[in-house]
């Protein structure tokens, strides 16, 4: 097996960082409410002066433009699901750590290009999403995770692909990496051990005595010598993503950064069910009552975040914002199949359509409701019946199979007659036989006509028919 660990460095920092623009200085607040002190702090806080274990009202002594959030617990684990649901497209084995994701990798190496090809994309993802993760390998699950936290501190750290190199790697590591209980650790560090290999150097059975079975079975589930059962995560059936702004935003402009990040969220979540969607559901909230919702509908199915971002653009172009936005949330609540497009060298009648349709989807996005139409057939015979307004404008269009002009006379207009031929800019030669269309009885425009194609001198092509109640020729439409 090989396990890739996915691990974000002040997590509380990136979830409140997430969404939020990046010259805003920044930090995360966290103990007693009368005095609360700073957690983490952003690049540009820091470059006010601004750090770790500060009181919050020195910070903003320092900077009066200083955004002050609160640790959320809750909002960290929902940074975890959101990153192991969009993991999934890359393997189903994917476990939750408390500031990061495993992911088991071995089976998927080969459909992604190799391992340092997924490594690209995993990071690259992360960053879409909002998120700078550390990540490393390991053949064991707890050492791949040991590794991505030392990362975090020493960039030189690097991880191991092979079982026999595992413990080498693993031994200058330092102890705080387990999760042990301070008093083992500390007793640990007065007798000198604190690396990995120190401790794994020392008597088993007196290192039991002294403190328990957990440090002999973390040592040897990290190194392989014992199984290491993960529970797999399961994504939810329906998709819903919330990002609360660090700071309150006016400009619809400003929240396509975090509606950018939770589609791509959702890109993984689809990719790895196979599915897509055609329907975006996009809710701002502006204080404890207020909402503004943005529909976002497609033609059919899709699932890659680059073809929602392109509608949601154009909607939100239409969008006015009545007070400022506190947080942004994504639903999607029916999921469809998704066939991917096979991509060839030459376009295709199907590619050609497709491009259609999202035209029509970007139109019909940037103009009012009910305003975009196609044209649609009806169930009559005759041809200035035959054709309607249809609102539905994605759909694709049946056409006849007998020969129809695209331009079609509101009126038929009489044609004049020399040596028994039709007259329209020349003698009309008819290049097909007639097509009879008798319909009508039922109302008060019943007919009974011969319709030809027919060609004038000049080359032009006619739809023309003869009446069979006047006996007279008529031109009805021409051909493009």
């Amino acid at each position: 097996m090989l396990w890739i660990a996915l691990y974000l460095p002040e997590l509380s920092l990136q979830v409140s960082h997430r969404g939020l623009l990046p010259d805003l200085p920044l930090v995360v607040s966290d103990g007693a409410h009368q005095r609360p002190l700073i957690l983490a702090a952003n690049a540009p806080a820091q470059h006010k002066g601004i750090q770790a274990g500060m009181a919050v009202a020195a910070a903003q002594a320092l900077d009066i433009n200083l955004v002050v959030q609160v640790r959320d617990a809750s909002r960290e684990q929902a940074a975890i699901h959101a990153l192991a649901g969009w993991a999934t497209q890359f393997t189903p084995t994917v476990t939750l750590e408390r500031e990061g994701v495993l992911l088991e990798v071995q089976p998927s190496l080969r459909l992604f290009d190799g391992l340092s090809a997924l490594g690209k994309r995993l990071i690259g993802g992360a960053r879409k999403l909002g998120f700078a993760v550390e990540i490393s390998v390991a053949p064991t699950p707890l050492a791949a995770w040991m590794l991505a936290r030392a990362r975090a501190a020493d960039d030189r750290v690097r991880g191991c692909i092979a079982i026999d190199k595992l413990a080498p790697r693993l031994a200058p590591l330092p102890l705080y990496l387990f999760d042990w209980t301070p008093d083992c650790l500390d007793a640990l560090t007065r007798l000198g051990v604190t690396s990995v290999g120190q401790c794994r150097a020392l008597p088993r059975d007196g290192l039991m005595r002294r403190f328990g079975g957990m440090p002999l079975h973390d040592l040897d589930r990290a190194h392989g010598d014992l199984p290491d059962p993960r529970l797999c995560f399961v994504p939810p059936q329906q998709f819903f993503s919330k990002i609360e702004l660090a700071t309150e935003l006016t400009n619809v402009d400003w929240l396509k950064l975090p509606i950018r990040q939770m589609l791509n969220e959702l890109e993984g979540y689809l990719r790895a069910r196979l599915q897509g969607t055609q329907e975006l559901l996009l809710t701002f909230e502006q204080g404890r009552a207020v909402r503004t919702t943005v529909k976002v509908s497609l033609s059919t199915a899709q699932c890659f975040a680059e073809d929602f971002m392109l509608l949601v653009n154009e909607h939100l172009a239409r969008t006015t914002l009545d007070a400022p936005v506190q947080a942004v949330s994504l639903c999607v609540a029916v999921l469809l199949p998704y066939e991917p497009e096979n991509r060839t060298l030459v376009a295709d009648g199907a590619r050609q359509s497709m491009a259609l349709l999202q035209l029509c989807e970007r139109i019909e996005a940037r103009l009012p409701p009910d305003r975009l139409y196609r044209i649609a057939l009806n169930d009559d015979h005759r041809p200035e019946h035959a054709w309607r307004k249809d609102g539905n404008a994605g759909l694709t269009m049946d056409f006849p199979e007998l020969p129809r002009p695209a331009w079609l006379l509101a009126q038929p207009q009489p044609l004049s007659m020399a040596m028994g031929h039709p007259q329209y800019h020349g003698s009309l030669r008819l290049l097909t036989a007639p097509e009879r269309i008798e319909t009508g009885w039922w109302d008060e425009h019943a007919v009974s006509r011969d319709y030809h194609v027919a060609r004038n001198p000049s080359g032009q092509l006619c739809w023309i028919y003869r009446d069979h109640a006047q006996g007279r020729w008529y031109l009805h439409g021409l051909f493009a």
